[in-house]
């Protein structure tokens, strides 16, 4: 999506996020944002999806009365989309799963009785569905002068999901567009999980108390102690990171430990014994064994005695710090550049590709090889220079259109140029790991020409190079500049220790001037674009 929008332009859409108030910050409700992005229209229709209000006292709900601080007309209606199911004494009645607290709070702050409330309920299932579930997605939905604006995600209708007063951590998108204009079929409004005439419900039951669906309840951790607040770990140093503040004090006994490990297992990661104060900067800085670089970490088990003595325990999330410092899966690491040319020519994407070669792999087990079956196939001819060479120039075809596919954000494209199983970087590095453990297999006075992998490096950053230069977002280009040069600083490293023929070396000399030019050409129009 683009960064910006002009004013009148149609679709948008808005990251709206969720954040608890922080070392004496401000709490980012997502409510507000959706309040603010309305701006001063008149709101003739309001709709509220969600399987989850909260528990309150009294009967005021302060995340309802937020909301209808919207601009509104005598004529502006506001409806309910609840999750339910049949009551057992009468399946044509259904029952809401949502306390009858809310009903009366929605209807008091309408101005109308709760029998007149607008709501639909969402069954389990319907006819000829496959799967029973309760209504999971969360929406609230605003439509009035001529445009209607959904907001979507993780954010239930509650003071802790719209951040009234308190705040979770959400992650919503926030979408305006045309009230009467159909994207691929559907407006806005039809992609709720709503049956607009099945669903409306005239004798909804409201119990006094509802459980939460499944998904909604909460967690058996118990809220982490103040004192940590969040860790990260870095895939590359196989450091670990937990921040925690200098101004708290640690329990009197705490310890972290990987998830499901007991105490008697193995020594903590660390604990009140080595670290009973938090240190004065902020930071526990754990240096993990060199085998766990490149693993995946998502959470480790925080245990601590609390005020009572009580022992208790929670999990804490660990991140990661930089999202350019991600590695791709373990199995996609290990793709061959052979099999990233493969896979690229193929259309295919890593996971359908490794797929692909698991099925292959299970196929063939027990068989004799093809080229012993056929005649036709006995000589292998993918390691002819012509051959590969041009499997080559095909692939990276197919790898400057992936490239020029990718959506125009910096992320987005840091990634495919850096992460991307398939992306230049990767390939080079494949291309250049192969090369070295062939030389290494050899005697120093027999070492393998380098001729390939040089002439493989050269035309990736070709490819580089003549996508920079037609990108229109001139921001992008030094991402392409950044990957040309490392590239390049491979290949120099290689032409050093194996000097080239002077064929190849003219060649050589040649791409890396027309990727100068090209790269200069795309900061020109940069310039101009300024």
């Amino acid at each position: 999506m683009p960064a910006d929008f002009s004013p009148l332009e149609r679709p948008r859409v808005h990251f709206v996020g969720g954040l608890p108030r922080q070392r004496g910050g401000v709490a980012r409700s997502p409510l507000d944002q959706l309040l603010e992005l309305w701006g001063a229209r008149k709101a003739l229709k309001v709709t509220v999806m969600t399987p989850f209000v909260g528990d309150l006292d009294g009967a005021v709900d302060p995340v309802v009365e937020r909301l209808l601080q919207l601009p509104r007309t005598r004529e502006t209606e506001g409806y309910l989309v609840v999750p339910g199911q049949p009551s057992e004494g009468d399946s044509r009645n259904m029952v809401v799963g949502l306390p009858r607290r809310f009903l009366e709070a929605w209807a008091s702050a309408w101005g109308v009785d709760t029998e007149n409330v607008p709501t639909y309920v969402v069954p389990l299932c319907r006819s000829g569905e496959k799967v029973n579930r309760d209504l999971h997605a969360k929406g609230v939905l605003i439509g009035g002068e001529g445009v209607t604006m959904l907001l979507c995600g993780s954010s239930n209708f509650s003071p802790h999901g719209m951040g009234v007063s308190v705040a979770n951590i959400e992650a919503n998108l926030c979408y305006l567009d045309h009230a009467d204009i159909k994207r691929n079929g559907l407006r806005l409004e039809d992609r709720l999980p709503v049956d607009w005439e099945g669903d409306l419900c005239e004798r909804a039951i409201w119990p006094e108390a509802a459980e939460p669906i499944d998904d909604e309840r909460p967690g058996a951790d118990h809220p982490l102690p103040a004192a940590f607040l969040w860790a990260v770990y870095n895939q590359h140093t196989a450091i670990l990171t937990v921040a925690v503040d200098p101004a708290s004090q640690f329990p009197p006994e705490w310890s972290l430990r990987w998830p499901g490990e007991r105490s008697e297992d193995a020594p903590p990661l660390a604990d009140h014994h080595q670290m009973p104060r938090p240190p004065p900067d902020g930071r526990l800085v754990l240096h993990l064994p060199a085998s766990l670089r490149g693993a995946n970490i998502a959470g480790l088990r925080l245990a601590w005695q609390d005020d009572t003595g009580a022992m208790r325990s929670g999990t804490l999330p660990v991140h990661v710090e930089n999202g350019e410092d991600l590695l791709p899966p373990e199995e996609f690491r290990a793709l061959t550049a052979r099999g990233i040319l493969e896979c690229l020519l193929s259309g295919r994407e890593p996971a359908e590709w490794v797929e692909a070669l698991e099925r292959r792999r299970e196929a063939g087990h027990g068989r004799a090889p093809v080229g012993e079956l056929d005649a036709l196939r006995a000589v292998d001819t993918t390691g002819y220079v012509l051959y590969r060479t041009r499997r080559l120039g095909a692939a990276l075809a197919a790898l400057g259109e992936r490239l020029l596919r990718t959506v125009r954000t910096r992320d987005a494209v840091v990634y495919r140029l850096r992460q991307d199983p398939l992306g230049p970087r990767m390939l080079s590095e494949a291309l250049v790991r192969e090369w070295q453990e062939e030389a290494s297999e050899r005697d120093e006075a027999d070492a393998v020409d380098p001729a390939v992998v040089l002439f493989g490096l050269a035309e990736i950053n070709l490819v580089l190079a003549h996508v920079a230069r037609r990108l229109a977002e001139t921001h992008l280009r030094p991402l392409f500049r950044e990957a040309v040069e490392e590239i390049d600083r491979m290949c120099t490293g290689i032409a050093s220790d194996f000097p080239p023929a002077p064929n190849l070396k003219n060649y050589l000399d040649a791409v890396r001037g027309k990727c100068g030019r090209l790269l200069a050409g795309a900061a020109e129009g940069a310039r101009h674009a300024g």
